[in-house]
């Protein structure tokens, strides 16, 4: 009947999968995995038929393999009912991951999701991207949420506040729900209490490195945070303050 001819002829039958060119990545492995997927069937019915193989959903069919690629456009054209045609959208890096004492570490897109295994941690040297540090996490995965997408907010607006001031970073350690220590290029050492609105301690901030603290001579800062209606302070950790013989406190 009808339906079989529309399902079983060689006339609706697609043959191949195109996939678009990505320099460095291994599109001729993707080519491979979703040819395969065609050649399966769904119950009884051929999955490469040009109907069915418009239902497909490629993206699952390559995520636990290729968890780089975060998006997969496919197109199905009746001018050429042989060819399915699919375009891949790859996660941009906008991080490292790396667990406290763990060997791996990760490339994380703007999600969180670890994406790509890197061989070494020294990587992000070369990649010129933030290492991300968790202390005392569980160990992680590929094609896992690795860091929240709020506290990944969090990090990059200390990261931009402090480039304003002059401070560019190199890592950041986070621990526990609310603690991010920042390297910077320069040496120094800043703790922070993660909050929603931390205007408050960037200002504090600002004025100790602009008017208090010869720059030669800091190396600490701790941003620590208040009882309710007290107000925000910084201070210096106890062995600078021993060195220095000054007392930095801000109210």
């Amino acid at each position: 009947g009808m339906g079989y001819f529309l399902f079983y002829s060689a006339v609706f039958r697609v043959k191949e999968v195109q996939v678009a060119n990505i320099k460095d990545f291994p599109v001729g492995e993707v080519q491979t995995l979703t040819e395969k997927e065609l050649k399966s069937y769904w119950l009884f019915l051929p999955k490469n038929s040009w109907f069915l193989a418009q239902t497909i959903d490629w993206q699952k069919i390559v995520a636990s393999d290729f968890p780089r690629i975060k998006k997969i456009k496919s197109s199905l054209s009746l001018r050429n009912l042989k060819i399915v045609y699919l375009i891949l959208e790859l996660r941009r890096p906008i991080a490292i991951f790396q667990n406290e004492n763990a060997k791996d570490s990760f490339l994380i897109d703007e999600n969180g999701l670890a994406y790509e295994k890197l061989s070494t941690s020294t990587e992000y040297l070369k990649n010129n991207l933030p290492l991300i540090v968790s202390l005392g996490s569980k160990d992680h995965s590929l094609s896992e949420i690795v860091l929240e997408k709020e506290k990944m907010k969090q990090v990059f607006f200390v990261k931009a506040e402090l480039e304003k001031l002059g401070l560019g970073t190199t890592n950041f350690q986070i621990q526990g729900e609310d603690k991010l220590s920042v390297q910077t290029k320069n040496g120094f050492l800043i703790h922070f209490v993660l909050a929603k609105d931390m205007s408050a301690s960037f200002m504090t901030l600002k004025l100790l490195l602009e008017k208090e603290i010869p720059k030669d001579k800091l190396s600490s800062l701790e941003y620590k945070k208040q009882k309710p209606g007290k107000k925000a302070r910084l201070t210096s950790s106890v062995k600078i303050l021993a060195q220095l013989n000054l007392n930095w406190f801000f109210f």
